[in-house]
């Protein structure tokens, strides 16, 4: 049973960032709460349209949570991903993202990527996936303890290949997880990243992705910026919290 505190907790107690950088579109994973404690405390911090996946016990649950300045498409969902649409009417413009958090395990983790693989057929080539992928694409988005297994980061090659998408990098420290420990004993990976594809890349050819500070969780915060001043209309955010 996982015992650690669920990232709603430690956003009601570490969002001064909201403050700073108010995102209109906001994705939670592993809430561990029900529908009624998320969206009571997603609508008091200002975000009115909330869908929930509830958690299976005391582990899991995800959240998308919209303001009234973009229009939010729910189009599909499972335990570990919810896949939706985005129309921003003041640059009119639309395309899909599909906020993930997936399994830990490779085996449960390589079923997970060719549902989305599926699912993700035909759909729109305006497409971003954001979120925690419990996966890293090579031994140098990893610090400490044992290197990762070859066939865990092929795996990870394999989709990003197959679906044709760009990693977009980001700013900030390297790693978006640690097992929060000192010394010998620490553990840092890379799991939190925004892949893309090409066609979305080009209608926002000035994206850039922060790792921010710790929130209490042992991931970090990643901002998704999709502004800039390349951008037709002022700055938009849309961000991912694990």
């Amino acid at each position: 049973m996982d015992a650690s505190p669920s990232v709603l907790q430690e956003f009601t107690t570490s969002k001064g960032f909201l403050d700073l950088i108010p995102p209109e579109v906001l994705f939670l994973c592993e809430t561990k709460n029900s529908t009624l404690t998320v969206e009571r405390v997603l609508r008091k911090e200002g975000y009115k349209s909330v869908f929930t996946v509830d958690p299976m016990g005391l582990s899991r649950g995800l959240a998308v949570a919209w303001k009234d300045e973009v229009r939010v498409h729910i189009v599909k969902h499972d335990r570990f991903f919810v896949y939706f649409s985005i129309e921003d009417p003041q640059a009119g413009l639309k395309w899909e993202i599909v906020g993930v958090h997936l399994h830990t395990d490779e085996t449960n983790r390589g079923f997970q990527f060719a549902k989305l693989l599926q699912i993700l057929e035909g759909g729109s080539e305006t497409l971003a996936i954001i979120g925690d992928f419990n996966a890293i694409k090579n031994q140098e988005e990893k610090e400490g303890e044992r290197q990762k297994s070859s066939t865990s980061i092929q795996q990870f090659r394999d989709f990003i290949n197959e679906r044709r998408l760009v990693d977009i990098g980001y700013e900030g420290d390297k790693y978006t997880w640690s097992n929060r420990q000192f010394g010998e004993n620490r553990i840092k990976d890379r799991l939190d990243r925004a892949l893309v594809t090409n066609e979305w890349k080009g209608e926002f050819p000035a994206t850039t992705l922060a790792h921010l500070s710790d929130s209490g969780s042992d991931h970090k915060v990643i901002l998704l910026n999709t502004g800039g001043e390349e951008r037709r209309v002022k700055k938009r955010f849309r961000f991912q919290e694990r």
